[in-house]
């Protein structure tokens, strides 16, 4: 990120959650609808046709870092 003249910005404290998100879900390689199931990070996705279902995925086993980062994840979110 670069920034070229010094600037100060106000966020509410929500604008400085979702920025706070964005930001470990880059450094993470996480996505908002991932999770940790039987010791698997797991993608819930969604399927639209002419009915709707939602489908677990697997994308990978889960590390200590998953786990760890899994857990921040949902209390920032506040589902904890």
């Amino acid at each position: 990120m670069k920034v070229l003249v010094p600037m100060n910005i106000d966020l509410t404290k929500d604008q400085q959650k979702e920025i706070t998100l964005e930001y470990l879900y880059e450094l993470y390689d996480w996505e908002s609808t991932y999770f940790i199931s039987e010791e698997n990070v797991c993608n819930r996705v969604m399927y639209h046709t002419h009915t709707t279902w939602d489908e677990v995925v697997v994308v990978r086993t889960a590390t200590d870092d998953d786990y760890v980062i899994g857990s921040l994840l949902m209390k920032i979110k506040g589902k904890r």
